[in-house]
């Protein structure tokens, strides 16, 4: 059962009005114009001129149309609005896990954000992005540059405003989502955490307590990648090979690669790749500790300042 309340929060530098509550969120004090409304209520079974999509999920210009069985149905017009039809016994953290990471990309992309899967933390005061392919080390990295002191700006959804010369990451929610074994490895007590899905293990840190609220410049991405050698190897990515870097890790890439998005798109990666550093880090699991790994990328990016 869900519950309809009116509650103001902030996720990506965009103040949401919200029916259903969103605790994950950072709450806004202020009196702030609205720039996207989400609310409970009937969603359209398909959109009228789809241009992409499939049994799951159709898209066409301005409008986003996700089932998810089980959970809810979820339409997101113009950036602007997201309408959550929910099943009857759907709970309201299942229904926010999905509005907060499919639902929400397909928001800021029709905002013309350019989001990438991964992560982005502050190193020496600049915006660091670290992507890479599923069970690539992200979330580890991310652990561990958080117990440095590192602020976390964003995980999962990396949103980036593209302005002129500006190349900015977008603060967005004020968590860190963490498999069970990594905490463990970790030696964090898992006990103290809340699961992100029901049945599922993986793990919510709360940053609210130390979260960086102002959009950061971003200098630099790190692909990571895996293998079975014993060094560490460190490579700079440099022309065509950056773009194709950056628009590999966008999040999930078949729902923007259509229509006019697809224009939208190639402008914001080429302006990225046109401003950014990217280099690609190939490791080890079972040597390379993530210690190491941040210790290692601490110190090649310092001799970049």
């Amino acid at each position: 059962m869900v519950s309809k309340v009116k509650c103001l929060v902030t996720a990506y530098g965009l103040t949401i009005e919200s029916d259903l509550k969103l605790p994950e969120l950072l709450t806004v004090v202020l009196d702030k114009e609205v720039d996207v409304r989400v609310r409970y209520g009937k969603v359209p079974q398909h959109l009228s001129l789809p241009s992409n999509g499939n049994p799951w999920y159709e898209i066409a210009k301005g409008e986003f149309l996700l089932r998810v069985d089980g959970v809810a149905k979820y339409y997101v017009q113009d950036g602007e609005t997201i309408t959550i039809e929910s099943e009857l016994h759907a709970s309201e953290k299942d229904i926010r896990t999905f509005l907060y990471n499919t639902v929400f990309s397909q928001l800021l992309f029709q905002r013309s954000l350019l989001v990438l899967h991964g992560f982005a933390s502050i190193i020496e005061g600049d915006g660091v992005i670290f992507v890479g392919k599923s069970g690539s080390g992200k979330t580890s990295i991310a652990l561990q540059l958080n117990q440095y002191g590192h602020k976390i700006l964003a995980d999962e959804l990396c949103a980036i405003k593209i302005n002129s010369n500006k190349r900015n990451i977008l603060p967005g929610i004020p968590q860190l989502h963490v498999w069970e074994d990594t905490l463990i490895k970790a030696c964090e007590d898992v006990s103290q955490y809340e699961t992100v899905r029901e049945g599922i293990q993986k793990y919510a840190i709360d940053l609210k307590e130390d979260f960086h609220l102002r959009e950061v410049s971003v200098s630099t991405i790190v692909v990571l990648s895996n293998h079975n050698k014993d060094n560490l190897q460190w490579k700079s990515v440099q022309g065509a090979e950056k773009y194709n870097s950056i628009m590999k890790k966008l999040y999930n890439i078949d729902m923007c690669e259509y229509g006019e998005m697809k224009g939208i798109t190639f402008m914001n990666c080429t302006a990225l790749a046109n401003g950014v550093r990217v280099y690609e880090l190939g490791f080890n699991h079972r040597v390379h500790p993530p210690s190491t790994l941040v210790d290692f990328v601490c110190k090649e990016l310092k001799k970049h300042e």
